[in-house]
């Protein structure tokens, strides 16, 4: 009877290492610490002998201390690098459909959710609805779909874990005005500034391009586009020059562009959308011109302090006039403004898990069906500038190198290399080609990303391929199980 009296007291004193536990999880334990199952076997003395020599061993957990009291639930989030994905301010874009997979807490507020930080700090989140419609909207309902997403930045550790808790309850709770790290300009277009709307993340300035509503002085080049992207001073695309020198062009001919408009102005990104009303659109269809109708628009996103944009393009079919379209994305993949010394350029390629340099020097050309990896860059050693573009490479085919003109004068030209001019000013391009089955009521879906190299090592750009367009950070990411907080 006093041994039995000795084991429940010493319980009730470890009992209260239990409470940093929830539901089943909490349950278990105790059982444990009873003896349970485990009291069969006679193991309950070793136990309770671990437990006093040890009496911090199940107190890990309890020693974050609740963020706030009126918040009912908290998940451990915990980042593990793995293949090099690691580093800071990272985007971590988690859909609502995901989220409530791994917490199962019925009834969830999306808009209760906070993150926290291992020092107890609340850190930068936002909530962009999608709604079930796939496309990001300005005035979302406010309800939980399956499409909606959670963004929020994580610093992640190469050498240990990284830990956040996510916070929620089910009490509607707006989220707090966070510290904005994205800035927005109206501009008037002009030739220093061929764009609507610009955006700067501190490290990254874009410019986008609608369609203007005052006299265009360059002759509608660039609608429906970004036609600047400047880091570190190095300034890209030149819109009233070459063909292709914007991000992105397409074959779709003139469309009635509209303004961009700010969809989302958050802290983590910013996403403005260039849409179309409803028009004909004319695409190539084995070297002839076909049509549809329907409706063009693009998502165009900037995140916080990652010079990094990312295009997100959905085509909505109401007529086709045809059943296959041809559908050809150009990128030009260097600064222009000066003239430049090709001989110093370098086309970065994926082969395997490997980075293949290929010298301008050596004349050759990048074509792929179907490439293993979605990504393209050309670099200059030297002045430590350049620029990777991700694509989706299922369906894809891909040219890259040197723009050849169709001219046959330049084309005869650059064989037989006698205009030096030619070659200085010239600017590398990008051809992601697509075949599109295309039906009425057909939506098309294509997303394309710039990331703007300023000295890093080629090696990295798979990593950043991952971590930034493949979403990686997510595959670093487990989610502990629910705590409840009891009063």
């Amino acid at each position: 009877m006093v041994a039995q009296n000795r084991k429940e007291k010493i319980f009730q004193m470890h009992a209260e290492v239990c409470k940093s536990f929830s539901g089943p999880t909490r349950l278990k334990v105790l059982d444990f610490l009873r003896g349970g199952e485990m009291n069969k076997g006679g193991r309950f003395l070793p136990v309770l002998l671990l437990l006093l020599l040890f009496p911090f061993t199940f107190s890990a957990s309890s020693a974050n201390k609740w963020w706030n009291e009126n918040w009912t639930y908290r998940v451990e989030l915990t980042f593990r690098a793995k293949e090099g994905l690691s580093g800071k301010d990272i985007p971590v874009v988690i859909t609502a459909e995901k989220l409530y997979k791994k917490i199962g807490i019925k009834d969830l507020n999306l808009y209760s959710l906070r993150v926290i930080n291992a020092e107890g700090a609340e850190v930068p989140l936002q909530i962009d609805e999608k709604d079930g419609t796939g496309e990001y909207q300005k005035d979302p309902n406010g309800k939980w779909d399956r499409d909606d997403e959670v963004v929020f930045s994580a610093d992640i550790d190469k050498d240990k874990e990284t830990v956040y808790w996510l916070y929620f309850r089910k009490a509607f709770s707006p989220l707090p005005e966070y510290p904005g790290g994205i800035t927005a300009e109206r501009i008037v277009p002009d030739r220093d500034r061929p764009y609507d709307l610009e955006l700067t993340n501190g490290d990254l300035t874009i410019g986008i391009r609608g369609k203007s509503t005052v006299k265009d002085p360059l002759k509608g080049v660039g609608q429906g586009r970004i036609t600047m992207i400047n880091r570190k001073e190095k300034k890209f695309f030149r819109p009233q020059g070459a063909y292709a020198n914007n991000f992105m062009s397409s074959g779709y001919g003139s469309l009635p562009w509209k303004l961009p408009e700010m969809i989302k102005d958050g802290p983590v990104r910013a996403i403005v959308r260039v849409e179309t009303d409803e028009t004909e659109a004319h695409l190539s269809l084995s070297g002839r011109s076909a049509k549809f109708a329907g409706k063009v628009s693009r998502e165009i996103i900037l995140y916080r302090r990652q010079p990094f944009v990312e295009v997100k393009e959905t085509i909505r079919v109401k007529k086709a006039r045809e059943e296959t379209y041809r559908m050809i994305f150009l990128f030009p993949l260097l600064p222009s403004g000066t003239a430049r010394e090709w001989d110093k350029e370098e086309m970065l390629v994926p082969v395997g898990k490997k980075v293949v340099r290929v010298r301008m020097e050596d004349k050759r050309m990048y074509n792929k069906t179907n490439p293993e990896r979605g990504w393209i860059a050309f670099a200059n050693p030297e002045e430590k500038t350049g620029m990777a573009v991700f694509f989706q490479e299922k369906n894809a085919s891909v040219s890259a190198g040197l723009y050849q003109s169709s001219d046959e004068r330049y084309r005869k030209k650059i064989e037989e290399e006698k205009v030096a001019w030619f070659r200085k000013w010239l600017p590398a391009y990008l051809a992601v080609d697509y075949r599109e089955k295309i039906f009425d009521g057909s939506i098309l879906r294509h997303r394309f990303g710039a990331f703007i190299l300023s000295g890093e090592k080629p090696e990295v750009i798979p990593v950043i391929y991952d971590l930034l367009w493949g979403n990686g950070v997510t595959k670093c990411l487990s989610f502990g199980f629910p705590q409840e907080h009891k009063e």
